[in-house]
């Protein structure tokens, strides 16, 4: 995939500081920022720039305005399909990070309800706690404790706080801090950006092929000359005793194109990090064994035998809506396993990779743990 990069946004309320936030972790003035009025427009603005290396866009959102709530959710919810799971992974919102005044001292509910609106479409988020120089620690310990309990131990969400800009104010002089915590949150979220959306776009990118030979089976009972002969039957039978495989190579295709689009996000999956872990970059690269791709077991638990000894039932003078319908049972029975299937994965991520979040502060790069937990998922021996 070309021109790859992260993809951040930064949402909240107006006047939380998050033109600010973007211009201290940029290091130069990119956002516009001021006081006494929203200065953002009611667009996502954009920004290019480099973190520890990596080619990022910064998305700076209009500010979250009273009496104009239903007005940015839906700009939210439009903005968020654009970079969502039917999308390839270079062009998902990567992460979110979430800017909460800390000044303020309490926690809105209107927050709240963005924050929910995010975790529920299963995208990282890091809350921000802007303006923190502002508040006591015993403020900033109260704050958290009030996320943490609408919030739980979710693995999720990571929680920095941060002081954007140099301030003098009654109280003295403030110097920024918190960059280095908001660009490790970030880093973090690498692998729990991959470990939640992987799930739902292998699912996105089976259930298209799904479809395609469900009207490929529809072409053929329609234009089949004869259409109540066996070719039918013998054509479908052999189409659809085909999907496993079809499914399984899409499938192990489709975790390779992520590994590879991610990789060429970060662009250090060095042959250091591969000795270190026991990686071959041809899981980056494109390179995977044919026999993979027919690799038994890959689908454990995906029943492609519930097909086809329904069509032999169906005497010859039966209608094409017959046909139609057994097909569509047997679409719906498929596309059912593909969830189940997905579903194992996500669960699977979420115990290697996503649970060894903290919800306060962050941890050791966890990359080489997803890397090794998609190679499970590919029938590949784990490298850890």
């Amino acid at each position: 995939m070309k021109d790859l990069s992260y993809n951040i946004a930064f949402i909240g309320q107006t006047g939380v500081g998050k033109s600010t936030l973007i211009n201290y972790l940029l290091g130069e003035v990119r956002a516009e920022s001021g006081v006494g009025k929203p200065v953002t427009g009611k667009v996502f603005k954009e920004y290019k720039h480099k973190l520890k290396g990596i080619d990022i866009n910064v998305y700076d959102s209009w500010g979250l305005e009273v009496g104009k709530h239903e007005e940015w959710r839906d700009l939210f919810r439009k903005t968020l399909s654009e970079h969502g799971v039917s999308k390839s992974p270079k062009e998902w919102f990567h992460t979110i990070i979430y800017c909460i005044g800390a000044s303020g001292g309490r926690i809105q509910d209107a927050d709240l309800d963005i924050i929910r609106v995010v975790v529920k479409e299963n995208y990282p988020v890091a809350i921000a706690l802007t303006k923190a120089d502002l508040i006591t620690e015993d403020d900033e310990n109260k704050l958290l404790t009030v996320l943490k309990n609408e919030f739980g131990e979710s693995k999720k969400i990571l929680i920095g706080s941060v002081c954007s800009e140099s301030k003098v104010t009654r109280a003295g002089k403030s110097e920024p801090f918190g960059k280095d915590v908001i660009e490790k949150i970030i880093l973090d979220h690498v692998a729990v950006s991959i470990s939640l959306k992987l799930p739902d776009y292998l699912y996105e990118q089976l259930s298209k092929e799904l479809e395609r030979q469900r009207s490929l089976a529809f072409k053929i009972i329609e234009n089949e000359t004869g259409f109540f002969s066996d070719d039918i039957e013998s054509k479908l039978k052999i189409m659809f005793a085909e999907l496993n495989d079809t499914l399984a190579a899409l499938w192990a295709s489709t975790i390779q194109d992520v590994l590879s689009a991610y990789g060429g996000i970060l662009g250090f999956i060095s042959d250091d990090l591969m000795n270190e872990y026991g990686f071959k970059r041809e899981y980056f690269q494109g390179k995977y064994p044919a026999s993979i791709f027919r690799r038994k077991g890959l689908f454990e638990g995906l029943a492609i035998t519930i097909l086809m000894p329904v069509f032999v039932l169906i005497a010859k003078e039966s209608k094409k809506d017959s046909y139609r319908e057994m097909v569509n049972s047997y679409v719906v029975n498929v596309r059912r396993n593909l969830r189940d299937v997905t579903s194992k994965l996500a669960n699977q991520l979420n115990g290697d990779v996503i649970s060894r979040q903290p919800v306060h502060g962050s941890s050791e790069m966890n990359f080489p743990v997803l890397i090794n937990s998609l190679l499970g998922a590919l029938g590949f021996p784990k490298a850890l």
